[in-house]
């Protein structure tokens, strides 16, 4: 997208935004360079909003002004990215004008909310602080507000009542399918492999650093219903075969070369359409939601195909002959 360069003519102040709200163009290293020489020719102050730098996925494109040499930073801050005690990840320092007191912002990852520890003197021991009062000059650090403040408050709440939404989703799912199937052990069986797909999606979010928040929490309810649409095709084709006298083994076979290739024909086609955004796109907004959905898809596909016929066939046929779907 369009990123501007500097003026010909000089200012007092300069505001940029990078990525760009709301056409998400992202300024390159040689742009920003381009105006930090143009503010010090000039004498001038550039405000650098900053606040969509977590959609940038390309390491060569940089996150902060701060990144480029030559850019004053106000206050001391450092950002920094090393280890620190107890395995923890040291993302930012901050050191008042002395150099005694410090401030360290750390990060355990995963879901782990990031904590902030202070070092009141220079040979003081370094301690945990949830906010308060840490510089002699009276630095605080509080909840942001305006918007920025509102959506870290609802990131918050998301991360606190996540498990008890995922809960509640399963919960009304395994309910309706129960009361649908009038069968129990069906019930238990699509749950299985719903929560199979979830978990999967849970590690590929640790292991890609990919946090709870307002943007992630839909992904799992969109996993939830894609995935019980692909056990219950399944389901109903093996109980169909089965009703019309075919052997428990024969049904499920006959299930998986049946309805079983058109969910893979389906999950396939699906995936084919997001997956490239993962390395594509600028945005780390697109590339994430396409990974885990990538996931949740191939995930559910694969045990509507192969886990939900294998815990079928350990079924008594009893209890699959009972199981029927209301109509």
């Amino acid at each position: 997208g369009f990123v501007p360069g500097p003026p010909s003519e000089g200012a007092d102040l300069v505001y940029l935004c990078s990525p760009n709200n709301p056409t998400g163009a992202v300024a390159s290293r040689e742009n920003l360079a381009s105006w930090v020489a143009w503010a010090r020719e000039h004498s001038a102050v550039i405000v650098f909003d900053a606040a969509y730098d977590a959609f940038i996925r390309d390491a060569s494109l940089p996150r902060s002004i701060y990144e480029i040499d030559g850019a004053r930073i106000p206050p001391p801050v450092e950002e920094v990215d090393e280890v620190g005690p107890g395995g923890t990840r040291v993302v930012a320092r901050f050191d008042d004008a002395t150099g005694a007191a410090a401030a360290e912002i750390r990060h355990a990852g995963g879901f782990a909310r990031y904590e902030l520890w202070v070092r009141p003197e220079a040979e003081a021991s370094w301690q945990f602080r949830p906010t308060g009062v840490w510089l002699r000059d009276g630095l605080e650090l509080r909840l942001a507000a305006g918007t920025m403040g509102i959506a870290a408050a609802a990131n918050d709440e998301i991360r606190a009542s996540h498990s008890l939404g995922i809960t509640v989703v399963f919960i009304a799912t395994f309910v309706i399918i129960v009361l649908s199937y009038r069968s129990l052990w069906v019930g238990v069986l699509l749950i299985v492999s719903l929560g199979t797909a979830a978990l999967a999606a849970m590690a590929v979010q640790s292991i890609a650093n990919i946090g709870v928040n307002v943007n992630t929490l839909p992904v799992q309810a969109i996993g939830v219903g894609i995935g019980v649409d692909y056990a219950i095709y399944i389901v109903d084709r093996i109980l169909q075969e089965r009703a019309a006298g075919f052997s428990k083994d024969e049904a499920i076979s006959r299930g998986i070369r049946t309805t079983g290739l058109a969910i893979a024909f389906t999950a396939s086609t699906l995936v084919a359409g997001i997956i490239f955004w993962i390395p594509i796109s600028s945005m780390r907004f697109s590339a994430e939601m396409s990974l885990l959905l990538s996931v949740l898809m191939v995930v559910n596909a694969l045990g509507a195909i192969l886990l939900v016929p294998a815990l079928l066939r350990l079924f008594p046929d009893r209890l699959l002959q009972r199981a029927k779907r209301l109509t």
